[in-house]
């Protein structure tokens, strides 16, 4: 089993020497799905020649080819050996695409087979594939075969084990090495012999691996070189119609496939994976009792055509791309996706500027009916009592679902935060539309006698545009701002400002309106890039502005001051910080559907795996601002532990954060650890410490007493000088 990972790697690493292009033959076709049997459920495909033209024009290459976040880079780039001063194409160089793989590959499995050869040369064969769906009868004969190990001592049993695949593709200097690296790490006996097929000198590998007593476990391969592409295959059968020019019935022609294709790559696709759960199925119907079928055809599962993936460079970024796509008529659990209607048009009225936005469809009425019609099918006669335990369930306290709520709710809400005003808070609107004004208004009101006035307050106000808004006083908690919400046109307002519900509330429907959907900075570009289009086939979206957060993460510095070092948002020590926003734009996540599928798409400028290296960059960063602060703020010939938060319950001081370079973390001191003695003063309170720590001088040794856990220890610190934030 552990070779099945090499099925894109392996081949014989002389198979140009004896191999010799047979008279006439076509080379591999453009579209390499030519090649596989129309029965192949499995099949991925890999274009590197996407990724090797549209790497130097992509947005990574902009965003690393700026000198300010060069320096940003620099450790990693020393570490990895990149050039800092043209860091895509030394990126590039150190894995060269066309030295790993040429154009096209692709890989296809149809099945799988067992062949039994005992001690006798007697032979069980067992085969899995859509044209020979497995039984109940084949598997009781492979158990047979089992309990026959425990037959005379020394008697030998191979299973001959093989995935039916195919894999075509046109490896490089670098991928012929990595092969030739894989047979030598193989394990086992290795038999070899040439045979010929389509006029080709096929070389023929036999791996046999011992298991355990007599048993063993051989894989079959079949390779062969022709113009430079290389075939790879488990069954002869297999590899002839390929070399061939593909079979009759070709996966190509495959309705599942070229739906996966059409929905799941855009722009320049450079990698689409694809299952055909219909055909997957049908190699083990045979073995799947009725009421098996029946469950599947009641769930759905009758209604998925295939299952699908895709990866591909557009404009500006990486899209992916997962979902499964179905024939045209849901049935079973897919129904239920009627309650999950498309077009989000709140986003169309929003004003541009935002800094996210986050969009849902949900139909709470066609959600229930779709919910208890497929209760019907799978349980029939128990509709009235699921609907009472879901209305049950989910109404709100002291309201009714059927009653109060989905009368008054429609089926789309949104959030949208727009940037802060000064250095406060971001300013936010939420928008959910209301199915019926009047009895959306009842629901407010019940919502409303429900919150206790030392809760919150509040006042009915008219606006400047000309209707009336309620505003909300928090009383027993703190807010930065006032809220203030409406219900207008259909709508229901929820805003942090009599402004921002105001300007929302005025575009509601207007024509020629600025909207965030079109006059956005950023967000146009996204939807584009994530499905080609407008926010109308989307169920649900979730975007962030990279660039307009990065410009405000700037202003809010001031918001920040208590939880990190000041001159992390420094303009004149963080360059890089104002550089980024000028490359990023925005990344997304959206969910599509309609009757032939469903696919969750995301895009980002740099790929899926940038949040995770930034995030090390980011916390290496703090790290190294931690130690500048500590530097930079020297000469006060104040003492201090290099504590930066800390607090007290009245029976020592706990330290909550620490310099990763101060003094107490070089001491030995950890989070968590609570002071309760300096020098043998007893220290109950924050003010304690300090009055103790302006008793030394920076340099100067000092004697904490510490409680760790259920442990008290003496821990002996140099005490360092106080940085502006620290202790």
């Amino acid at each position: 089993m552990r070779y099945l990972g090499w099925i894109l790697l392996l081949a014989p690493p002389l198979l140009a020497q004896e191999s010799g292009g047979a008279p006439g033959a076509a080379p591999a076709a453009a579209d390499p799905a030519r090649l596989f049997p129309a029965e192949t459920f499995a099949y991925a495909e890999v274009d590197a020649s996407a990724l090797d033209e549209c790497l130097p024009q992509w947005q990574i290459a902009k965003i690393l080819a700026d000198p300010g976040l060069r320096a940003l880079f620099a450790p990693a780039f020393g570490k990895l050996g990149v050039d800092p001063e043209k860091p895509a194409e030394s990126l590039m160089k150190h894995a060269p695409l066309k030295e790993i793989l040429e154009g096209r590959a692709a890989v296809g499995v149809r099945g799988m087979s067992i062949v039994v050869h005992d001690a006798q040369r007697r032979d069980w064969k067992f085969r899995v594939s859509p044209e020979h769906p497995a039984d109940a009868r084949q598997m009781f004969r492979m158990i047979g075969l089992l309990v026959a190990l425990d037959g005379p001592a020394g008697q030998k049993m191979t299973f001959d084990y093989d995935i039916d695949f195919l894999a075509v593709g046109r490896p490089g200097t670098l991928g012929k090495a990595w092969v030739a690296q894989a047979l030598e790490e193989m394990g086992g006996e290795i038999e070899r012999e040439t045979v010929k097929i389509g006029g080709l000198d096929v070389t023929h590998l036999v791996v046999t691996t011992p298991i355990f007593g007599g048993l063993s476990f051989a894989y079959n391969f079949y390779a062969v070189e022709r113009d430079g592409t290389w075939f790879l295959a488990s069954h002869r059968d297999t590899l002839e119609q390929a070399l061939g020019g593909g079979p009759r019935a070709s996966l190509a022609s495959s309705p599942s496939l070229a739906q996966t294709r059409a929905r799941f790559t855009g722009g320049r696709p450079f990698l689409l994976a694809h299952v055909d759960l219909g055909l997957l199925l049908q190699g083990y119907k045979g073995f799947l009792p009725k009421i098996g079928e029946d469950m599947a055809d009641i769930a759905g599962i009758s209604s998925i055509r295939g299952l699908g993936l895709g990866l591909s460079l557009v404009d500006g970024g990486l899209r992916e791309s997962v979902g499964i796509v179905l024939d045209g008529n849901p049935r079973g659990m897919w129904k239920i996706l009627d309650g999950l209607p498309t077009g989000i048009r709140v986003l169309e009225d929003a004003p541009p500027g935002a800094l996210a936005a986050f969009a849902v469809k949900l139909d709470l009425k066609a959600l229930r009916e779709r919910l208890l019609a497929f209760v019907g099918e799978v349980m029939p006669g128990n509709e009235e009592q699921m609907d009472r335990e879901l209305v049950r369930g989910l109404s709100p306290p002291g309201l009714d679902l059927l009653k109060d709520v989905i009368p008054a709710l429609g089926d789309e809400m949104s959030v949208v935060v727009y940037p802060p005003r000064g250095a406060g808070f971001p300013d936010f609107v939420v928008r959910a539309a209301a199915r019926d004004e009047e009895a959306f208004g009842r629901l407010a009101a019940a919502v409303l006698a429900t919150v206790p006035d030392d809760v919150a307050r509040f006042q009915v106000v008219d606006l400047a545009a000309g209707f009336r808004a309620t505003r909300v006083t928090p009383v027993a908690f703190f807010a930065p701002y006032d809220l203030h919400f409406a219900v207008h046109k259909g709508q229901f307002i929820f805003a942090s400002s009599p402004s921002l519900l105001g300007e929302v509330a005025a575009k509601w429907g207007a024509q020629g309106a600025k909207m965030l959907v079109r006059d956005d900075a950023v967000l146009p570009g996204v939807l584009k890039s994530l499905n080609g289009g407008d926010a109308k086939s989307l169920a649900a979206l979730g975007y962030v502005n990279l660039r307009g957060c990065g410009l405000e993460a700037i202003k809010m510095q001031g918001m920040w001051a208590p939880f990190l070092p000041q001159d992390w948002f420094d303009l004149r020590e963080a360059r890089e910080l104002r550089r980024i926003p000028d490359h990023l734009t925005g990344i997304a996540v959206a969910l599509r559907h309609d009757k032939d599928g469903v696919v969750l798409d995301s895009f980002s400028p740099t790929g899926v795996l940038v949040p995770a290296i930034v995030a090390g960059i980011m916390f290496a960063r703090a790290e190294v601002v931690q130690r500048a602060v500590i530097q930079q703020r020297q000469g006060t010939g104040r003492s201090s532990l290099g504590i930066t938060t800390k607090t007290s319950d009245g029976t020592g001081v706990k330290v909550l954060q620490l310099f990763a370079q101060g003094a107490a973390a070089g001491g030995g001191l950890q989070q968590g650890d609570k002071i309760i003695a300096i020098n043998g003063v007893a220290i109950a309170t924050m003010e304690d410490l300090d009055r103790e720590l302006a008793k030394s001088k920076p340099g100067e040794m000092a004697r904490l007493k510490i409680r760790r856990g259920d442990e008290e220890k003496i821990l002996p610190v140099e005490l360092g000088e106080e940085e502006e934030t620290g202790w």
